[in-house]
């Protein structure tokens, strides 16, 4: 990344960012079944294993193959997660989506099993020091979307993972601070209905469930569990499309993929309208004769037989026992051969570090009557301190972020106060103004100078920012320099659908503009009357604020 693509402002704020993220999400339904598809096993797999080591008898057996699973369902998720996020860039770049082949699952796998488990470790410490998880959280969030690189080398997927997270910090942090206000709300209305679901099903119904009969389940961690679970379930696909976005945007900069999209949908568009012109009167329909299929005796028996072997009917069918049963699968027995791998593992490992205490006890201090009874209080002491600097860092990180902030806010306020001669007045040839340049009176103030001087032509852009400003300030519209005429258009026409009449004369002006000021007709004193005309009904429809 060149320090001008690092330095170049971001194409939305993060409110668009989210909310396009949520318009990919609807437009794209195949994409929301392949997040399921690696998310529901995940969250299915940690709610389990959260209930049975919270309340199982014999959770010290099932600890070690239960965190096996867990793991290997946790690969399986991020695996998807990636499937999932290859899908969105290809509807976003308007290509197909790339084949998966044995090969490229293998390295995805790899990457996500090297990198992803050190997500455990770094983001509670980044969440600690609170200024870096910003840029910690994207860039395990972009690894997901990068984790497919063609040079299939984690390096280099990893470098360009927190090359795009160090973009557009602020944006970064209004879209991630705006997803997790809404996961909130999301928690709190999951966890309200998992506690009065049973009272209106007993309610209405008068079904008595267990959850009914026990008073204190609401407040049992298994429900804040499972809470949790479906809120991260709900709100997981928004935060996978705001990196998706993120990282689109931000490959961007050097491959102009966004700008080779939006040409490809105009292109398809004026093929459409082509056909529909001028290929409809060539379409004729053909009768089809329908043809009756024929099914043989054995043909049908053979049907109905594979239809009783589905799940839907066999579950009625008497349970076969078998002669194998008390004998362990054998995964089961994998799974047991693990667990005691790590156990005998472990107990090693204890023992060298009680070892390895002990004899720096001999070398370096007296050695306590009991080792396993007395704890030596000059450790928690420097433990505690750790701690204390550690929170004192974090709190002096904070206050020196608020205070540049303050000075940043001082230094603005100055430069506001400082006479009108240190900002002149904006250029109308110069078509990088914003109607927020001026406020809407001395926009008309302008235009009626130029206009005078015979500069038709400026004075009507004149008109048309005076025009921005006013619907602007109204709060009709958001004035911002990315935006288009038509931009502008389909945003008035959905605050203000009710008000056709005002929705008419921007329409009108709107096409009075374009065609003098980009097209090649003549701005006259006519058209400069007609635009002022529609402009007084715009502000007498939008009332004044």
């Amino acid at each position: 990344m060149t320090r001008s693509h690092s330095r170049r402002p971001a194409p939305c704020s993060g409110l668009d960012l989210v909310e396009q993220a949520a318009h990919l999400l609807r437009q794209s339904p195949t994409a929301l079944v392949l997040h399921c598809a690696g998310a529901v096993p995940f969250a299915v797999g940690l709610l389990y294993f959260w209930t049975d080591m919270s309340r199982g008898a014999f959770a010290d057996r099932r600890c070690a193959s239960g965190a096996l699973a867990l793991s290997a369902l946790f690969l399986w998720m991020k695996t998807w997660q990636t499937v999932f996020a290859r899908s969105l860039l290809a509807d976003l770049s308007g290509e197909s989506a790339p084949r998966w082949t044995l090969r490229r699952l293998a390295r995805v796998v790899m990457i996500h099993a090297t990198i992803q488990p050190t997500a455990f470790l770094t983001l509670p410490i980044a969440a600690v020091l609170t200024v870096p998880f910003v840029w910690t959280h994207a860039f395990y969030q972009n690894l997901a979307v990068v984790a497919d690189d063609p040079s299939g080398s984690i390096r280099a997927s990893t470098a360009k993972a927190w090359r795009l997270a160090r973009l557009w910090t602020g944006q970064n942090h209004l879209a991630l601070s705006a997803t997790w206000l809404f996961g909130l709300f999301v928690f709190l209305n999951v966890l309200v209905t998992l506690w009065l679901a049973p009272h209106l099903v007993k309610m209405l119904f008068g079904v008595e469930t267990d959850f009914t009969r026990a008073g204190n389940w609401m407040f049992s961690s298994t429900t804040f569990a499972a809470a949790a679970v479906l809120t991260w379930l709900l709100v997981s696909p928004l935060t996978r499309a705001v990196s998706v976005l993120r990282c689109f945007y931000g490959e961007s900069l050097q491959t102009g993929q966004d700008l080779l999209s939006e040409l490809r949908s105009l292109v398809a568009l004026g093929a459409m309208l082509v056909v529909f012109f001028f290929g409809t009167p060539m379409l004729r329909a053909e009768p089809v004769s329908p043809t009756r299929p024929t099914m043989t005796a054995e043909e049908l028996d053979r049907s109905i037989e594979r239809v009783l072997q589905q799940t839907r009917y066999t579950w009625r069918f008497p349970r076969e026992r078998s002669a194998q049963t008390d004998q362990p699968g054998w995964f089961s027995q994998l799974a047991r051969d693990v667990a005691d791998t790590i156990k005998s593992r472990l107990h090693a490992w204890h023992s060298q570090v009680r070892k390895w205490l002990r004899w720096l006890e001999e070398r370096f201090g007296p050695k306590p009557p009991d080792w396993t009874a007395q704890r030596d209080p000059h450790w928690t002491e420097s433990v505690r301190a750790l701690l204390y600097g550690l929170l004192g860092l974090a709190a002096g990180l904070l206050l020196l972020v608020l205070w540049r902030e303050w000075r940043r806010g001082r230094r603005q306020s100055e430069a506001a106060l400082q006479p009108d001669m240190a900002h002149p007045t904006p250029d109308v040839a110069d078509e990088t103004v914003a109607a927020s340049a001026l406020p809407e009176e001395e926009w008309l103030a302008r235009a009626r100078e130029l206009g005078s001087r015979g500069e038709f032509r400026l004075a009507l852009r004149a008109l048309y920012l005076a025009m921005l400003a006013h619907l602007g300030r109204r709060e009709l519209i958001t004035i911002a320099r990315h935006k288009s005429n038509c931009e502008y258009e389909r945003e008035l026409a959905r605050r203000a659908r009710l008000q056709t009449e005002l929705l008419a004369a921007f329409a009108q002006n709107r096409l009075l503009f374009e065609d003098t000021w980009y097209g090649l007709h003549e701005a006259t004193a006519a058209k400069l009357d007609r635009f002022q005309a529609n402009l007084e009904r715009i502000r007498h429809d939008a009332g004044p604020r």
